[in-house]
This record gives C-alpha cells, sequence and structure tokens, in this order.
C-alpha cells in the first residue's frame, strides 16, 4: 500500500448502501477535504485528493478508500466497501519510500524466483508517481521478462482472512511449481545506487510530514504510557486509602466505646471532662477518616 495514516481519527456516521459516505463525523465528507486539505468539490476534485487517501484499517489490514466521484449533497462514491462505524483518517505517502517498499517488495519476490508474474496496479497510484511511475513496475520487470501487468481503479486481494476488495495498492503475484531454480550466480537486480538529484519541494515537505509524523507517534505512545502511570498510581493511592481508612476507623470505634463506659460509670469530675474531650476528638478525626473513606 505504502500509504500511512495522518492526522486524526474518524467515524463515518451514515452510509447510503455499500459505496456511498454521506457524513463523517456528522459533516459532508466533501467539507472534510474542505478543511484538511482545501479541496473544493470540482472538475479537478479527483486529482486533488488522489494523494491523500481514506484509510479503512479492517483485521490489522489498513486499506485506502479515493473517491472517483461525488454529488451536490457533498457524499462521496467509492467502487469499494464501506460501512457505518467504521473509522477513517486521511493518509500520506513519499514519493521515494513508497518506491523503496515497492523494492524491498520486488527482493523477495525475486528470492521466490516466480516463473510467472502478474501485477494490478491501481491508476491512483499512476496519478501520485507521475513520471515516475514506471519505476514500479522495472523492480519485477528487471526479474521477470513476462511480465504481465493491469490498471485498475480498485484491486482484490485476500490473504488469510485479510484484505478485500483494496484501492491505491499494488498486487504482485508471483506462482512457481516445486522449488526455486534461481541460478546462484545471478546478480540482484535490486542492488542500484540511486542517482544524486535536486529533490522537488514537494518531496521534501512530505519527508518532513513523515518525520514529524512518526515522532508525535512516538510522543503520543509515550504520553498515553504516562497517563496509564499515572491512572494506575491514582488507583493504587485511592485503594491506600481506603483500606488504611478501614484501618483507621477500627480502633477509633473501640476508643470512642471504651470513652462512652468511662462517662457511664465515672463519678470524678475531671475524669468526666478529660472522657468529654476524648469524645470530641475522637469523634471529629473519625468524621474525617469516614470523609477520606467516602472520597477514595
Amino acid at each position: 500500500f505504502g500509504w500511512k495514516p495522518l492526522g486524526k481519527e474518524m467515524t463515518i456516521t451514515k452510509t447510503r448502501g455499500t459505496s456511498c459516505i454521506a457524513s463523517i463525523d456528522g459533516l459532508r465528507p466533501t467539507e472534510i477535504y474542505r478543511r484538511y486539505l482545501k479541496v473544493e468539490p470540482d472538475e479537478n476534485f479527483v486529482y486533488n485528493i488522489s494523494e491523500f487517501p481514506l484509510g479503512i484499517e479492517r483485521q490489522g489490514c489498513l486499506m485506502a478508500r479515493v473517491p472517483p466521484r461525488y454529488d451536490e449533497e457533498g457524499s462521496i462514491y467509492f467502487s469499494s466497501d464501506v460501512y457505518e462505524g467504521e473509522k477513517i483518517r486521511l493518509t500520506y505517502a513519499v514519493h521515494d519510500e513508497l518506491l523503496r517498499e515497492t523494492a524491498e517488495a520486488g527482493l523477495e519476490m525475486w528470492h521466490f524466483a516466480p516463473e510467472a508474474m502478474f501485477l494490478v496496479a491501481c491508476g491512483n497510484r499512476t496519478i501520485f508517481l507521475k513520471e515516475k511511475a514506471h519505476l514500479e513496475l522495472d523492480s519485477y520487470r528487471s526479474f521477470a521478462k513476462d511480465l504481465i501487468c493491469n490498471y485498475g481503479t480498485s484491486e482484490i486481494y485476500c490473504y488469510q482472512g485479510r484484505g478485500g476488495v483494496l484501492n491505491s495498492a499494488l498486487v504482485a503475484l508471483g506462482l512457481r511449481e516445486g522449488e526455486p531454480r534461481m541460478a546462484s550466480c545471478c546478480g540482484c537486480p535490486f542492488e542500484k545506487e540511486q542517482p544524486h538529484r535536486v529533490i522537488p519541494l514537494s518531496e521534501r515537505m512530505a519527508t518532513f510530514l513523515d518525520a514529524v509524523t512518526r515522532e508525535l507517534s512516538d510522543s503520543n505512545r509515550e504520553m498515553k504510557a504516562m497517563a496509564e502511570e499515572a491512572r494506575a498510581a491514582s488507583r493504587a493511592k485511592s485503594q491506600f486509602l481506603s483500606n488504611m481508612s478501614h484501618e483507621i476507623r477500627t480502633p477509633i470505634n473501640a476508643v470512642l466505646g471504651m470513652d462512652e463506659m468511662i462517662l457511664r460509670e465515672a463519678k470524678e469530675e475531671n475524669i468526666r471532662q478529660y472522657a468529654e474531650s476524648i469524645r470530641t476528638a475522637g469523634t471529629t478525626l473519625l468524621s474525617l477518616i469516614n470523609d477520606i473513606l467516602d472520597f477514595s
């Protein structure tokens, strides 16, 4: 896939059928694109949003959704399925990073030594990569001379219960019979030094966004861990206060009970005054302990 989640998680709050989103977080979907990308629903809508597919995670598999059309009500339509209640986020990609991931996947396929190779590439990747789009195919053509490639708007791929109707993805399928028979002397087609070049501003900004997003994700994980530690400490403190309140209240009640016996049986006035002071102080202390117990 190659795109990474960006920004906050949103919820599909209304759908029409299984291929139309009518609202996201209670807003028109086109308003989401206007808010975060400054994209208006016009004749250039698809080209302006294609670099930022909507990402949906299902069973641990992140897949994209790019709407090829919209309507006057601000709803967006897809060639693949979407469901009410699903969580979605905008995603982004960096050209060189996406091509690097493709090359790594191609290297795995090269080691597999397929006897037949099929590629299904989403047209949205071509829109995103532009003049670099051919490099993805070159990663496989370098060792699969009879490569069969197809372009489309959606890709269908499912493996071990993950996947389904995809979008913005590159599906590579290699087939062989028996064990690989690649010659050991055959050089790796991926060991090529990248030429030096002037990097366009858009790529530099995308790389910067990638680095900042990773750092922010790491910071969020650290803050979440710190918050959980603080909650655990708070729970431990409350439990301690609760237990101590019970432990302290028991002997105080015993003291007050003994003091009540002194008040009933003592005849000397000074002893009774001492006992009254004990009862006043003990009652006040017990009231404080009860308040702590109620609070904890």
